[in-house]
């Protein structure tokens, strides 16, 4: 380290054009080679072997299977943490062109899933199987550190860490099938150097559905995502928010009538049914694991009926009686008051009242 810092220091001051560069590990670096670069040397940040990596007369001679030669450039690829390093570009006299100074870092990954979510990640670049080693760090207080995979093999007792299901596949990639909340926080891959290559940070979270019923509907749900049914335990919070337990180790409690939401039936393999929801049905359902964590997060509103028999009975006798009134006012009033209110006729003539007078035939013909 001291040798790499005091090189470091002398192209500095000599003033050669220079760059730093971040890279993951695992990922790809790349040194352009322009017309004059004769010669690709690397001083590693840990250590003192100077190696040449490339030399344009004879390529073949240092040939690497992690880095080739791609047009006017030099691609590294699998990047490790002993890839740190300076990498000078020379002319054929082995004069500096430039340099880039090389810091490979912890490649970090976050994901955020739902509760039943498969989870999978395949730790790239490593050298070998040899040097797979995965640790898990729960999101606990007061829990350390848990080494799942050591040197490619999974390790046994993995289930007492309450992450049911894990899986190791080829060459290095953990997979749980249905992840759980228990399951989350930090999975980290080592390498042979006993260095962080990779962490990746996980976070869990209940799943969230939202109904909107009419009273009478038929009301159900299920969740299939936990281990087995004697995981399954749902609590229901009604008016007032107060929790009731209805399902207890995947059986349906018989003790539930002083609730007033009634007709509770078991569906496997974790859920319930209403043949006929009401008012008094609406609230929250937790589907609850056997870690006591929240998997499934059920919101219930209950509307009124689309058919109310007694609203459309209050407005058919309010249709009845305003058709009787009508009826009423017309045959006792004589016709329609709209009659006297019709404007008069500008252009009609005045009216004239006529009263009729018995004549007798002698006045007649006097």
């Amino acid at each position: 380290m001291i040798f790499f810092l005091l090189l470091l220091g002398a192209l500095v001051c000599s003033g050669y054009s220079s760059r730093s560069v971040d890279g993951e590990y695992g990922g790809t670096f790349r040194l352009e080679l322009p017309e004059m670069a004769h010669f690709v040397v690397f001083n590693p940040a840990r250590g003192f072997k100077v190696k040449t990596l490339w030399n344009r007369d004879d390529p073949q001679a240092s040939q690497d299977s992690r880095w080739k030669v791609n047009g006017t450039h030099l691609e590294i690829n699998g990047l490790r943490k002993n890839d740190s390093g300076i990498y000078m570009v020379r002319k054929k006299e082995r004069e500096e062109l430039y340099y880039k100074v090389l810091t490979v870092r912890v490649a970090r990954r976050k994901y955020r899933l739902n509760y039943g979510e498969r989870f999978n990640y395949s730790f790239d670049g490593l050298p070998s199987l040899s040097s797979c080693n995965i640790y898990f760090t729960k999101y606990v207080e007061n829990v350390g550190q848990f080494e799942i995979v050591h040197q490619g093999r999974l390790l046994p007792g993995v289930d007492q860490l309450q992450c049911a299901g894990f899986n190791l596949l080829t060459p290095c990639e953990i997979e749980i099938q249905s992840i759980q909340k228990s399951c989350s926080g930090e999975f980290g891959v080592t390498d042979e150097y006993d260095e962080k290559a990779y962490t990746v940070r996980v976070d869990a979270h209940y799943s969230t559905l939202n109904l909107s019923l009419n009273s009478g509907e038929r009301f159900s749900f299920t969740f299939d995502h936990l281990p087995s049914s004697n995981s399954c335990n749902i609590h229901f919070y009604g008016s007032g928010f107060k929790k009731t337990e209805i399902v207890h180790h995947g059986q349906l409690l018989s003790n539930l009538s002083h609730l007033e939401c009634a007709g509770f039936k078991l569906l496997k393999p974790c859920g319930i049914e209403i043949n006929s929801v009401h008012k008094s049905c609406r609230g929250l359902f937790y589907v609850i694991d056997e870690h006591d964590d929240k998997a499934l997060f059920v919101i219930l509103r209950v509307e009124p009926p689309l058919f109310d028999p007694l609203k459309v009975g209050l407005g058919t006798s309010a249709a009845l009686l305003s058709v009787l009134g009508c009826c009423v006012k017309y045959c006792c009033c004589g016709g329609s008051s709209s009659d006297k209110n019709e404007p008069a006729d500008e252009n009609a003539e005045p009216a004239v009242g006529y009263k009729e007078v018995a004549v007798s035939s002698e006045e007649a013909n006097a």
